[in-house]
């Protein structure tokens, strides 16, 4: 059996198909990664704004859980974005 499957990783055709996945699935990735980084600045926005608020005395009761949020959402941001290696 694995003398079989070693055959059929040799074939051309095989790798190819391996190869033309592999590249796919990177592109896919590739993809997604400006969206978080554009989601990711518009959250670190949003807590400069609230800074800023709170700074000036803005100070409302749902204040500190919006700035909670922002903050869990900006550390998962984070997360998505680093290597895989770097997640574990």
């Amino acid at each position: 059996m694995l003398t079989e499957a070693m055959k059929a990783l040799k074939s051309d055709k095989v790798l190819e198909r391996i190869s033309e996945a592999v590249l796919a699935q990177q592109s896919k990735e590739n993809a997604v990664v400006p969206l978080l980084k554009k989601q990711l600045a518009e959250t670190e926005k949003q807590i400069d704004n609230m800074v800023s608020a709170i700074a000036q005395g803005v100070v409302m009761p749902s204040t500190k859980q919006k700035l909670n949020d922002l903050g869990r959402e900006k550390e998962n941001l984070g997360i998505l974005l680093s290597p895989p290696i770097c997640r574990k």
